[in-house]
This record gives structure tokens, C-alpha cells and sequence, in this order.
């Protein structure tokens, strides 16, 4: 037991086992700790011991009722590995109230409801079960209807309001397409002969072709989008030197993509399989690479250090060193003309792409972990450790308004409508009106979240969290709606175990927030 404000140390409590979890419970007057198959109470105050009871197996989940008088205990007996079981006790006899049975797998979540009358209980069996507390009787059981299991390598595209996937699984060598809308997804296609482990996934921006790179010596190849069993061209590494890739990119008009390998080695390939641009190895480590918008100029990191390359010029790039600690991320403007480059240092520096002099140098008071330019390249947006969002100045390299809305970190934004509204990614997706400095509309996750993809009429949006959550978001249109209200709508959202379905919208006129 610790005081929170001073960081000290009141008392310390042996229990019999490993202890899994520990809570407070009856006024924060007793505290609770499991251990194995067994719960210790002991008194918040002076650590004296209140009680201990036994289950008859290992305790994977508990919960203590609003009241503080009774425990769920989720109980998993190792020698019967089909006796897992809710049991209910009364904390102040000590005694057994009742066992329920019905789950097949291993309960991981259990909690009271608000009348402590019911008990939901979640399990890896794909269920959530209701109980009554006081009968041993199953109320309901939700099974969870997911056709798309949990993501190890995965790349998304909108096409024509379908939401396509394609996705390399824990084999790592089996190759799968999925597509479908906000109402259900579905197994298009599958192909899984390709004799070596898939490392690195990339959709072409007009979503005809899929590149994927091997491990070992299996080089790139590029697949039909509409037939990922028809292979377009193949570069075996045995051939180009080219072994366990561990990037691709194209270019935004897809003519060529840039492939980086374990080799420290960058490669240019257009999308007949010529290989236009070769650097050979490199004395650093690649922590970053891309090919301009044009897709005739290449970037890459090395540590400290960025180079840019004509791709018709291998041996005259323009070099430069950016910081004093490694590139942790960088952002090439839409005209090509400006970098923005970030490092460890809490420091974001602009430059010019063409000679390599410096622009603007942009201090912050915490880490930062991106960067985006605006579609115009007037504003630089920087998310940072500490939740805030910053907008700067890139001609004045002056701090114009900075947003607030994640309690954890900001991991990534979006420009959209012209620069109008910025999307910030984190702990929510939250919308922001850039001119006001003004939150539209925010959207809680589970987890946390990097990246976003939008169809293109910008009514559809895709995201994944760390959690193994995946969200499919459309928007909300209604009678009356002015372009200041941005609402959407979670339809699907996957966890391999549980699927839920939510709505959340923000309306500034009440400023109130109302979740259905």
C-alpha cells in the first residue's frame, strides 16, 4: 500500500501465491487481492488480515458488487478442463452462494450490474453470457458474429464505398482479400502457394495492384487486385540482390514504389517490373524511406542524416544532417518543395527539398511522434506525446493554435475539406474546425490508433486500434445539417472475441454529447 501524493510506503501484505490482480472494495475501507485459487481480503487501514477463501480452481477473472457484498469469481479447474464456472460468494458469511456453468473456454471479463442483480461475463469462446445473481440461470447469450479475424499484416482501400482488406495472417505465408460495407465483410479471395513468408504489403492508390515482398530471397511481386491468384511480375532476390523486404510504397500516381530491404538497400520499381533506381548498401540504418508524389525523387533516413535522390541520379544526392539524434519521422509536402523532419530531440525542423537549406525550426516541450503538412503547405500540424495536437506557421514558423483532445498521446492527424477540418488520431478519433480551433465531434476507441483510411467522397472511414479492434465508420447525414457538423456512425467493430455496435455523435448547439 502506497500514499499517493508523497510516494511512500504504508504497509505491505504476504500473500500465499503470485498475486494477479488486487482492488478496494466496501468504501475503500478492505482491500482484495486473488491469488491463484485463492482471495485474500485484508484491511486498507493498518494491512491486518480480514479472511482468505478457496476455489477449486485458478481464478481468471472477479469483480465485487456495487453493495460490497458479494464476489464473482471466474474459476478454471486445471484437471477439468471442462469444468469452468461463475461463482458467487457472500463476502461477509464467507460462503458459497452459487455455481453457474456454460461457458467452453476460459472467462476473462465478469462484472455487477448497477442493481447487482445480473452478472455479464465474457469468454474466448466468443460469447457474453447475462446471469441472474441469485439463480443459477442463464439470461442471454450474445454470440459474436466475425468474419474477420484478428490482422497480423493488413493494408485497406476504399473502392467505390467498399471497404477492401487485404490481410496476411499468423502463417505469414497465406494471402487473403476481404471486402464489404458497413453491414457485413466477406472472404473474397485467398491464395497461399507462394513458398515464402509475406514481410511487407502495399495497395497501389488507384486499387488495381497489390505488391508484396518475401523474406530470404523471394523479392517482390505484383498481384491483380480484382485476382490476387494472378501474378503480374516477379523479381526474385536471388536475381536483384534483393532479400527479406521490409518495405513498399508507390507513388501517388502509382507509376513506381520504393522497396527497402534488410540489407540496408533502397530499390525503384515501376509497375512493369523494371527496376529504375538501385542504392547499395549503407553504412546506417534506414529509419525511414519514401518516394515523392511525382515519383521521380527519392528520400531516405539514416539515423541522423537524410538524402534525396533524382531517381535517374544515383551518385549526386543532396545530404544533409538534420539532427542530433536519429529521424524518427518525416512528411513530404503536396508541391514537393518543403520536408519536415522530427527526431528524439523535441525539435521538428522544415527544409528545402531542392538545396537542402533549412526553412523553420519548431521547439516543443514534450516528444512528438508526427508530422503533417497541409494540402497547401501553409500549416504543419504536429502530434505530440503529451496529447496536443500543434499548428504552426511553416512561412513565420510561428505556433498558430494548438488542439486538446486526447487524454493519451496524439499519434497521428489527417487535413481534410480543403484544410477546413483536422482529423486527430489517438486514444478517440476526434474532429477539429481549424478556423474556430473548435471540436466537432469526438469518437472514443478501445485502444489506440494510427492510422485512418477515408473512401473518397470522405462519408467513409476505416481505422484499427492495438487492441485487435477494428471500426468501419460512416457518416450521418440529416434534414438541416450545416458543414460545421461532422457525426459518425460505428457499424462493425471486431475483436476476434466480441463484436459491438455503438453510436456517438456531438452536436454543438446543445454541447452535449449523447451516446444510443
Amino acid at each position: 500500500m502506497w500514499d499517493a501524493n508523497h510516494g511512500r510506503q504504508i504497509f505491505s501484505c504476504r500473500c500465499p501465491h503470485r498475486v494477479s490482480t488486487c482492488s478496494f472494495f466496501d468504501d475503500n475501507n478492505k482491500i482484495m487481492c486473488i491469488c491463484r485459487n485463492t482471495v485474500c481480503m485484508w484491511n486498507a487501514h493498518n494491512g491486518s488480515s480480514i479472511g482468505q477463501f478457496y476455489c477449486s480452481g485458478e481464478i481468471t477473472a472477479s469483480a465485487v458488487s456495487i453493495d460490497s457484498k458479494f464476489f464473482a469469481l471466474c474459476v478454471y479447474n486445471v484437471f477439468k478442463k471442462k469444468d469452468i464456472s461463475l461463482q458467487t460468494w457472500d463476502i461477509k458469511k464467507k460462503k458459497l452462494t452459487s455455481i453457474c456453468y456454460g461457458h467452453t473456454d476460459n472467462i476473462y471479463g465478469v462484472q455487477f450490474s448497477p442493481n447487482d442483480q445480473t452478472i455479464v461475463t465474457a469468454s474466448y469462446d466468443k460469447t457474453i453470457k447475462l446471469w441472474q445473481r441469485n439463480r443459477k440461470k442463464l439470461n442471454r447469450a450474445i454470440q459474436a458474429k466475425n468474419n474477420l479475424p484478428n490482422l497480423d499484416l493488413y493494408e485497406c482501400k476504399f473502392l467505390d464505398n467498399y471497404l477492401v482488406i487485404y490481410a496476411v495472417h499468423e502463417e505469414k505465408s497465406r494471402l487473403k482479400m476481404y471486402a464489404g460495407t458497413d453491414k457485413e465483410f466477406k472472404l473474397i479471395s485467398k491464395y497461399s502457394t507462394f513458398g515464402h513468408r509475406i514481410t511487407a504489403l502495399a495497395i497501389s492508390n488507384n486499387g488495381k495492384y497489390v505488391a508484396i515482398g518475401f523474406n530470404e530471397s523471394g523479392g517482390v511481386q505484383l498481384l491483380s487486385a480484382n485476382d490476387i491468384k494472378n501474378c503480374l511480375w516477379h523479381i526474385k532476390g536471388s536475381l536483384s540482390e534483393m532479400t527479406n523486404i521490409s518495405l513498399i510504397k508507390f507513388s501517388n500516381n502509382d507509376e513506381n514504389m520504393i522497396v527497402k530491404d534488410g540489407n540496408r538497400q533502397l530499390f525503384v520499381l515501376s509497375c512493369t517490373g523494371d527496376m529504375i533506381f538501385k542504392n547499395g548498401k549503407s553504412n546506417g540504418d534506414i529509419t525511414g524511406c519514401a518516394i515523392f508524389p511525382s515519383g521521380k525523387k527519392i528520400l531516405a533516413c539514416y539515423d541522423e542524416t537524410f538524402k534525396i535522390w533524382q531517381c535517374c541520379d544515383v551518385h549526386q544526392p543532396v545530404t544533409v544532417r538534420a539532427h542530433n539524434n536519429i529521424i524518427a519521422h518525416f512528411d513530404i509536402s503536396n508541391d514537393e518543395n518543403m520536408l519536415a523532419t522530427l527526431s528524439f530531440d523535441k525539435i521538428v525542423k522544415i527544409w528545402d527539398c531542392i538545396t537542402g537549406s533549412q526553412f523553420a525550426s519548431l521547439d516543443h516541450s514534450s516528444s512528438i511522434n508526427t508530422c503533417k503538412f497541409s494540402f497547401n503547405g501553409y500549416f504543419l500540424a504536429t502530434c505530440c506525446v503529451d496529447g496536443s495536437v500543434k499548428m504552426w506557421s511553416v512561412r513565420s514558423g510561428r505556433l498558430q493554435c494548438q488542439f486538446r483532445g486526447h487524454a493519451t498521446q496524439a499519434l497521428n492527424c489527417y487535413f481534410l475539406r480543403n484544410d477546413s477540418i483536422l482529423l486527430t488520431i489517438g486514444d478517440s478519433l476526434a474532429w477539429w474546425q481549424i478556423e474556430d480551433e473548435e471540436l466537432i465531434q469526438r469518437f472514443p476507441l478501445y485502444g489506440n490508433a494510427v492510422m485512418a483510411y477515408y473512401s473518397d467522397d470522405m462519408k467513409l472511414l476505416a481505422t484499427a486500434d492495438d487492441k485487435g479492434y477494428f471500426y468501419f465508420l460512416t457518416q450521418i447525414t440529416q434534414k438541416n445539417e450545416t458543414l460545421r457538423r461532422v457525426s459518425f456512425d460505428r457499424r462493425l467493430s471486431f475483436d476476434g472475441r466480441i463484436s459491438f455496435d455503438r453510436r456517438i455523435s456531438f452536436d454543438k448547439r446543445k454541447e452535449s454529447c449523447s451516446i444510443c
